[in-house]
């Protein structure tokens, strides 16, 4: 049997009729049906409040019963009501990465209806967990332009850039063209062409961006000296303008 089904099956198996667990799904690749040799897992487990560690422990002699574990490594989520662990078999591809997360059951959640990537793939769901929100057009619209304002004060504040170009210093430069101008930029186009995920940065981006645009963005990034990145600073503001203003026209359209 394939791993990543057995990892799925004994998961399933160990916790489809344990009463503090109320759903099991899939995220990311699996989900979507993306996933390759170089794919992770990413497991979700819903868990009745207070029961979070003691799942997380079960978790593990489940996935002991595939192979002993040379990684087991929590790192702290954004969100409180979710715990998250990285876990590795030995013996299996290096890439095959398991990121369990643990929701607690009284974080209200729901997926978003046309989200490109942050789709279920459903093992169980025993307590109607698994929920879908739909976001109007025109909220999404509010919501893109409320981040104009911010994002054209943040690109007009390439001077922090610019400062460090005249000070001989690359790496200062270099963190500071990522941060106020390519970031900004990065955001926008996003709000163009994937407004309901303006906030993914580069995570997705080249299966995002149409090849013209990705092409001119990846063409930024490639700088290796001060001089690039002061011949390059122009061309990425004249990109964000042109853009700024095709989405403020679509925006009021």
């Amino acid at each position: 049997m394939d791993i990543r089904k057995r990892i799925v099956n004994q998961l399933k198996k160990e916790f489809e009729n344990n009463p503090n667990v109320f759903a099991f799904w899939l995220e990311g690749s699996d989900a979507i049906g993306k996933n390759d040799e170089y794919s992770d897992l990413d497991p979700w487990l819903d868990v009745a409040d207070g029961k979070e560690e003691e799942i997380f422990n079960k978790v593990e002699i489940a996935l002991k019963n595939i192979a002993s574990l040379d990684i087991s490594f929590e790192v702290e989520h954004p969100d409180k009501k979710i715990r998250q662990k990285y876990y590795h078999l030995k013996g299996t591809s290096k890439y095959l990465l398991i990121d369990l997360c643990i929701q607690s059951h009284s974080r209200k959640f729901k997926f978003i209806k046309g989200h490109k990537y942050e789709v279920p793939q459903v093992i169980f769901d025993k307590n109607n967990v698994i929920r879908f929100l739909t976001i109007e057009n025109e909220n999404l619209k509010m919501q893109n332009q409320q981040r104009l304002h911010y994002l054209e004060n943040r690109f007009g504040q390439t001077a922090r850039v610019k400062k460090y170009i005249k000070r001989g210093k690359f790496l200062e430069a270099l963190i500071y063209y990522h941060e106020w101008a390519l970031k900004p930029l990065v955001e926008l186009l996003r709000i163009k062409y994937t407004p309901l995920i303006s906030n993914y940065y580069l995570v997705k981006i080249s299966d995002d961006l149409p090849k013209e645009a990705l092409k001119k963005v990846e063409d930024l990034y490639r700088v290796s000296s001060i001089s690039e990145i002061e011949k390059k600073l122009p061309n990425a503001q004249h990109l964000f303008e042109a853009t700024m203003e095709e989405v403020k026209a679509k925006i009021k359209s």
